[in-house]
């Protein structure tokens, strides 16, 4: 089933009910245009489809909104999993003050491929639950004040491809009321990896905000980011074994804080440019640091 929508302003609710409702291999395309628009997509089952870059999920204007709910019921396997945006942008949000919110649950092989949101003060939320195989390929947030919060768990081998962030003070308190973080990524199982995490700008993290966060538990999981800009901030958290940090730093004024525990893991630090602080804390036997200022 293939569905395809579009509005000026008001509400979209897209639930494939009754027999479509469990049914596989749907699709879901619009367009909404105007401020003050909300759009909510669930699907249920397995190989659901939102968004491609000819048919993308777009919203122009500002205080709008995107809720997209993809379930399987087909087990744990890394197969047939829903996405969104798998060739190109999935979802496309061009104004100030929108969210995104993307949840995608139980089986696995879910991918959320490329999105973007152009604006200030926007926030994205992602999360890939009950499965291995999950990825994230691309989401990229461009202006200031944005945040963006992606937690992968319940499974192994799930991959957070690029995060990108270019602008200022993103995390920055008047963003989440929740949470402080410009970038939030969580990972929990094995063999988990976060490629990129990027933030181009100054002030992200300033003033009791946090610029980036990544936490990740369990063994053989890999953690890169990079920050480029003055007073940025990152923060990075590893419990396991044989888990790796890749963290940049070019700028000014910079804070990194990582802390390791387990065995057998290592980081490697570099920070360019004056005013940089790093603390560091591994606890554990075999443990390796290199940093470079």
């Amino acid at each position: 089933m293939k569905m395809r929508l579009a509005l000026v302003a008001g509400v979209a609710l897209i639930g494939l009910t009754a027999e479509a409702a469990w049914a596989d291999n749907n699709e879901a395309y619009t367009t909404q245009d105007g401020t003050g628009n909300s759009l909510d997509i669930r699907q249920f089952d397995s190989d659901q489809k939102v968004g491609t870059e000819v048919d993308p999920v777009n919203q122009l204007g500002d205080d709008n909104s995107v809720r997209i709910n993809q379930r399987e019921f087909g087990g744990a396997g890394h197969g047939n999993g829903s996405t969104v945006g798998l060739s190109g942008d999935g979802v496309d949000q061009i104004g100030n003050s929108n969210g995104l919110n993307i949840a995608q649950t139980n089986g696995g092989g879910h991918v959320v491929g490329e999105s973007q949101q152009i604006g200030y003060r926007n926030s994205a939320g992602i999360s890939q639950n009950g499965g291995s195989f999950s990825s994230l390929t691309q989401i990229d947030q461009i202006g200031d004040w944005n945040s963006a919060r992606i937690v992968q768990g319940g499974g192994a081998r799930n991959a957070v491809n690029l995060v990108y962030q270019e602008g200022t003070n993103n995390g920055g308190t008047l963003v989440n009321y929740d949470r402080d973080e410009g970038i939030f990524v969580k990972q929990s199982g094995n063999d988990n990896t976060v490629s990129e995490v990027t933030q181009i700008g100054n002030d992200n993290g300033k003033a009791f905000s946090q610029g980036t966060v990544i936490e990740q538990t369990g063994d053989f999981n890999l953690a890169r980011s990079v920050t480029m800009g003055d007073e940025n901030s990152v923060r990075l958290y590893q419990t396991g074994a044989l888990n790796d940090v890749d963290l940049t730093q070019t700028g000014n004024l910079n804070a990194a804080t990582m802390d390791q525990s387990g065995t057998s893991n290592a980081a490697d630090i570099l920070q360019s440019g004056d005013g940089n602080i790093y603390q560091g804390v591994q606890t554990g036997t075999g443990n390796y640091a290199y940093v470079s200022q």
